[in-house]
């Protein structure tokens, strides 16, 4: 009688145990879930020693498989994202340093495009660097290197011959652009410098040199100057 009592005992608490998976298991998937892939092992190994004989070993193995591949998985994401952090701050330290070198150096960016007429003129270009060197300013010919970058750009038109004076009159339309590379390539001015008048006797391009080199090239030097005054 005592033999069927606790047979029937036992009997009892296996259905009420087993009536559904065991809470462990299903505590694990959970973990699986959450990514507590570590706890979740422990979960499935416990269901293994306890619950073997109503659980699947295959399925335990299996999940156990998937526990370690996401340990796998998140360690490699980890080694990405650490790999990637130290790039970052690599490259944040040399942009710092190159920035600093930039900054201790000023040097002094030029490009030019003028024209007199349709014949590129090159005076322009060198005059400019002249006047800036000679206030102190040196240059390269690299953007990326510059503490500041200025943009020129001029083109010479015919306006008139006066035929009781003699001489031709031609024009020169400027614009120039200064960025401060330092400062996020912020503009610090951008703007026009219409009709610089030149006169020649001979003809309409000596007109335009003419005021290319009596009034446009000191007006842009000067005009610089003032804006990146060190």
């Amino acid at each position: 009688m005592t033999r069927f009592i606790l047979l029937l005992i036992t009997m009892l608490s296996t259905i009420n145990v087993f009536a559904g998976n065991p809470k462990i298991y299903e505590d694990a998937k959970t973990w699986y879930a959450q990514e507590q892939y570590e706890k979740a092992i422990q979960g499935f190994e416990l269901c293994k020693i306890r619950y073997s004989n109503v659980l699947d070993e295959e399925d335990l193995n299996s999940w156990i498989s998937k526990c370690n591949n996401g340990i796998r998985l998140r360690k490699a994401k980890l080694t990405k994202e650490r790999k990637a952090a130290a790039r970052s701050a690599v490259e944040a330290a040399a942009s710092a340093a190159k920035k600093q070198k930039r900054i201790e150096d000023e040097l002094v960016y030029v490009s030019s495009d003028a024209y007199i007429f349709d014949t590129q003129y090159a005076d322009m270009h060198r005059a400019i660097k002249g006047y800036l060197s000679d206030t102190g300013f040196e240059f390269t010919d690299n953007p990326e290197l510059a503490y500041w970058s200025v943009y020129v750009t001029a083109l010479a038109y015919e306006l008139n011959y006066v035929e009781d004076e003699g001489f031709y009159r031609s024009a020169v339309d400027v614009c120039v652009k200064i960025v401060n590379e330092i400062d996020n390539g912020k503009i610090v001015y951008e703007n026009e410098i219409p009709e610089n008048i030149g006169i020649d006797i001979f003809s309409y391009a000596q007109a335009a040199r003419k005021a290319y080199q009596k009034k446009i090239n000191k007006k842009i030097g000067e005009l610089i100057v003032s804006k990146i005054k060190k």
